[in-house]
């Protein structure tokens, strides 16, 4: 039995999920792209994962760049996140960042920024596992990250748990 492509968009839109700008620069040429599935891999050494499309021109200068930085987004950023979003050629233009270490772009005003070099990336269907060997992580006095469920940007808000009976 196969799982249809709108069934698995409608089931996933319920997984809510911090948003990021993954970006990356090669020989002059920025590229990034919004992208929600982003989660830690090891604490020694300090790695992450991001998976993106393959069809995109982030995963293409990132694939030869070999150098990422992952911009976790704030709740301020809502507007960057759905511009990122879209395909286009001057996604920096309207956007303050600052050069990482790796010569990445380093959006201004993220929650954080892992500044990355690849170490692996696995092909999976459509997608690509990028696996990064964080270099160097930028924290903003601005905590509050931005998240998406559902086709909606939102807000983490804290519940008091109750104890099991």
């Amino acid at each position: 039995m196969s799982v249809s492509l709108s069934d698995f968009k409608i089931g996933m839109r319920q997984l809510t999920a911090g948003v990021s700008v993954v970006t990356s620069c090669h020989k002059g040429s920025l590229a990034g792209m919004t992208v929600t599935a982003v989660t830690s891999l090891s604490a020694e050494p300090p790695m992450l994962l991001a998976c993106l499309n393959r069809s995109g021109q982030t995963y293409k200068i990132i694939e030869q760049s070999r150098v990422m930085c992952v911009n976790i987004l704030s709740v301020t950023q809502t507007e960057l996140a759905a511009h990122f979003a879209k395909p286009s050629d001057h996604k920096f233009q309207h956007c303050d960042w600052t050069e990482a270490v790796t010569g990445a772009p380093v959006i201004n005003n993220a929650a954080v920024s892992f500044d990355c070099r690849v170490k692996d990336i696995v092909e999976a269907g459509t997608h690509g596992i990028v696996i990064g060997e964080i270099l160097d992580i930028t924290v903003s006095e601005k905590t509050d990250c931005l998240i998406y469920g559902n086709g909606q940007y939102g807000a983490f808000a804290a519940q008091e748990l109750t104890s099991c009976p």
